[in-house]
């Protein structure tokens, strides 16, 4: 249990617990973030790696390989980390301050947000601390196909640039309060790691697309069935699907690739909300939808 969440330094093959930045043997810098090393664990890995054969072969006997190509080159293409905000939000990150977007626990410390109501408090930092122990800069986003959205976070949604992300960013297969759960219920217990092969890093989210979804697979899968299977959201967290995403570190705005604003929102701006929003048209990509 002790070697369980250890990594190898490529210097000196001495072995430092994920936390750490530089090896504590020889100095040497330690790559990636907790999020990714976390996720890059060899018991995560190899367990991953068979639910994806598995899956692979499920599609093979059923005749659905050609669907299996056909996610892979849509997750290479089209996948994009979102995050969903309200428009207060919007304002005081890209007009206001400027300042960059982070994590709950960082805006805490910063005193820039006030807590969640108790409950909510303790239950995110439980799964925050279950994840990535008492990191603070981890950013929850979402893995979107088709730049929808989870609407129950907010009715604004945030595309962002893959390469201002995919080195930090890791992924669980779904919603980090459900997933966890689910380990409960099924005997799982707090001196435990949680079970492996549920998360990747960036470069193995197809294979952790594949291992969740390969049952719900059919043939001549179009882009709207499979983009409905990745994420659907209907304004109610608690019947949420998604593919969970984790950014460490903050958000700036040129990470953004596109802001999506619906027209139903857009029209109820009051004057000056709708000056702000020309000014923000003429520095970001902004759809209005």
């Amino acid at each position: 249990m002790d070697t369980y969440y250890q990594i190898e330094c490529s210097n000196c093959h001495f072995f430092n617990d994920i936390t750490e930045y530089t090896c504590n043997h020889c100095g040497t810098p330690l790559p990636d973030t907790i999020n990714v090393r976390r996720a890059s664990l060899p018991i995560e890995v190899n367990a991953l790696e068979i639910r994806y054969k598995n899956a692979r072969e499920y599609l093979k006997t059923n005749a659905l390989t050609s669907s299996e190509y056909y996610i892979q080159d849509e997750i290479k293409n089209r996948g994009k980390g979102v995050i969903n905000t309200h428009s207060d939000f919007l304002w005081e990150w890209l007009f206001y301050n400027r300042t960059s977007y982070q994590s709950y626990r960082r805006q805490l410390i910063n005193n820039q947000r006030l807590k969640a109501k108790f409950k909510n408090d303790c239950r995110r930092s439980i799964i925050d601390s279950i994840l990535f122990g008492s990191d603070s800069d981890i950013i929850y986003a979402a893995l979107s196909v088709n730049e929808a959205g989870l609407i129950s976070y907010g009715e604004i949604t945030i595309i962002l640039k893959t390469y201002a992300i995919e080195r930090r960013t890791s992924s669980l297969e779904r919603n980090s309060y459900q997933f966890i759960d689910d380990c409960e219920a099924n005997g799982w217990t707090l001196s435990q790691p949680i079970p492996p092969g549920y998360m990747s890093t960036w470069p193995n989210i197809c294979k952790l697309l594949l291992a969740k979804l390969h049952k719900k697979v059919k043939k001549d899968l179009n882009l709207d069935e499979f983009a409905s299977l990745i994420l659907n959201s209907t304004g109610d967290r608690a019947s949420d699907e998604f593919v969970e995403l984790y950014i460490w570190g903050k958000i700036i705005g040129s990470a953004i690739e596109k802001i999506k604003i619906p027209v139903t929102l857009a029209d109820k701006y009051r004057p000056k909300e709708k000056a702000m929003l020309k000014e923000l048209q003429l520095r970001y990509d902004i759809e209005i939808y």
